[in-house]
């Protein structure tokens, strides 16, 4: 059970990743191309799907960043661990 959580874990964190490298790709290739319709259009959906990957993983596992931490929670849960890059 507990290997299954962690590779669950692992795979979310490596979906954020991959998303987020395309979008950090395609943002260089709108510098250079700012009026590029179908760029603009795959960096807007790539940016929700990043936001819903990072929101399921913060709901299940906890902050990815301490600036994304949940101001009505009464307790400051950026130092339980393991924290995302202690995780093997």
């Amino acid at each position: 059970m507990m290997k299954k959580a962690c590779d669950h874990r692992q795979g979310l964190l490596m979906d954020i990743q991959k998303v987020d490298f395309m979008l950090y790709d395609l943002n260089e290739f709108l510098d250079t191309h700012p009026t590029c319709q179908e760029a603009l259009q795959e960096f807007s959906n790539l940016v929700r799907i990043s936001q819903k990957l990072r929101c399921s993983y913060e709901k299940q596992y906890g902050p990815l960043m301490a600036m994304t931490w949940d101001s009505s929670e009464s307790e400051w849960p950026w130092i339980q661990n393991p924290w995302p890059w202690d995780v093997q």
